[in-house]
């Protein structure tokens, strides 16, 4: 689904020409580099999607396995559309759920309602809204029990509920995508989307990674093999156990897979920014510093993610700088090696410097930063230049005939762990 993104917004920046040789037609995205059919789409089913290559001409279909994405004509529109992909490609995710659920709400097409209702979904489960996710989920699963989405829009609605520590009610929605899989000669891709729900639901409340719940998490994933042809599903499955993994500090099983998923990102901004954090910080928490600060920089010199996730990547990005610098400094020390103690100290004023402007400003991330920066000891340049400011006032003071200024009180001793430049 987050192909459309890309989709939608090139196709609004090319020539007017380009959209007028498809004219009012709905566009079909296939796999495998196949054409792609330009038409009228008449209805998305499980199975098949029926259009009409004229208003005229009688139904032709195509199987649902080989539709990557459907561009309906009026996407490229200025609209809620438009306007919350826009939204959501620059990481203001829940700005984007409420144009998406206002779309569906006052949608006259079938394809505004389902769609926005899938977008919305998506969205608050990137904003971490998962109760809400799992509602937009579910509605389109109940309103459309026949849509080309509605197995997706299942499988995410059990794994918002499983993140929303609602395992019960996740384990329900697996459930009825088995029962679906039974009524429907055992049907592979719903049983797969019911696997990972519920090993979602027992890997949230599982308490360390050798926990019984999580061993049976294990034991459930490893039967969860999605289609190659579903990639948008299967990535998006990766993503969240990957995320699980971290948040339950395995740092080596995480890394791995965020780095599996690094070749699969392609344009997507959303998804590089979530695979790009992850995957720094679990380098990081490995032991891996240097391969994470590069993860965690590329998010201060790329175009993608939320003001959120780029004030983490930039938190725990000077963390690592100055742990980096005070090695390098340390190692030169030894080494008697001038050149790396001077990049070393320069590496240190820059993660001060990029600590402080985190602090200055207005993310949940502030307040982490400058916990940091209270640990780190004064910075000798800067100490050095007020105190040539005062003795100058001072010296200016006596030429005058006047009294000393009063003096600033010196800094209180640092204690010897925060003088050694050890971050928490």
């Amino acid at each position: 689904m987050n192909r459309c993104i890309v989709l939608c917004l090139a196709l609004a920046l090319a020539a007017p020409a380009a959209a007028a040789s498809r004219g009012d037609k709905d566009l079909i995205l296939l796999g495998g580099g196949r054409t792609p059919i330009e038409g009228y789409v008449q209805r998305e089913t499980v199975e098949k999607v029926y259009y009409k290559t004229w208003p005229t001409t009688p139904d032709q279909d195509v199987r649902t396995g080989e539709v990557v994405e459907i561009f309906y004509y009026g996407m490229d529109h200025e609209g809620p559309w438009k306007a919350g992909l826009k939204d959501k490609a620059g990481g203001q995710y829940a700005v984007a759920a409420t144009r998406f659920q206002s779309l569906s709400d006052g949608g006259t097409k079938e394809w505004e309602k389902t769609y926005g209702l899938y977008q919305a979904g998506e969205c608050w489960e990137l904003a971490g809204e998962f109760t809400k996710a799992a509602t937009c989920f579910g509605s389109l699963a109940s309103a459309y029990p026949e849509h080309r989405l509605v197995l997706d829009a299942q499988y995410r609605q059990g794994v918002c509920l499983a993140r929303a520590k609602k395992p019960d009610e996740a384990r329900a929605v697996a459930k009825g995508l088995i029962d679906w899989s039974e009524k429907n000669q055992k049907e592979k891709r719903s049983r797969m989307r019911a696997f990972a729900i519920e090993a979602a639901s027992y890997a949230e409340v599982a308490s360390k990674g050798d926990s019984p719940e999580m061993t049976k998490a294990y034991e459930i994933q490893r039967k969860t093999a999605f289609s190659p042809s579903e990639k948008a599903i299967g990535f998006h499955w990766s993503l969240y156990w990957a995320g699980m993994l971290r948040n339950k500090s395995l740092w080596d099983e995480a890394a791995q897979s965020y780095q599996r998923m690094l070749g699969q990102v392609g344009d997507d901004t959303v998804l590089a920014a979530k695979v790009s954090i992850g995957y720094g910080v679990c380098l990081a928490r490995a032991g891996n510093k240097e391969r994470a600060l590069y993860e965690l920089l590329k998010m201060d010199c790329l175009p993608y993610g939320s003001p959120e996730e780029r004030a983490e990547a930039q938190f725990h990005a000077g963390k690592l700088m100055w742990e980096t610098a005070q090695d390098a400094i340390k190692s030169s020390a030894i080494d008697k090696d001038e050149k790396r103690l001077e990049y070393a100290k320069a590496k240190e004023k820059q993660a001060r410097e990029m600590l402080r402007g985190l602090k200055a400003g207005v993310t949940t991330w502030a307040s982490k930063a400058g916990e940091v920066l209270d640990t780190l000891p004064p910075d000798p340049e800067e100490e050095a230049a007020r105190k040539a400011a005062e003795e100058k006032a001072t010296q200016e003071a006596v030429e005058k005939g006047g009294a000393a200024p009063a003096t600033a009180p010196a800094p209180a001793a640092v204690p010897p762990a925060k003088a050694a430049g050890k971050v928490p």
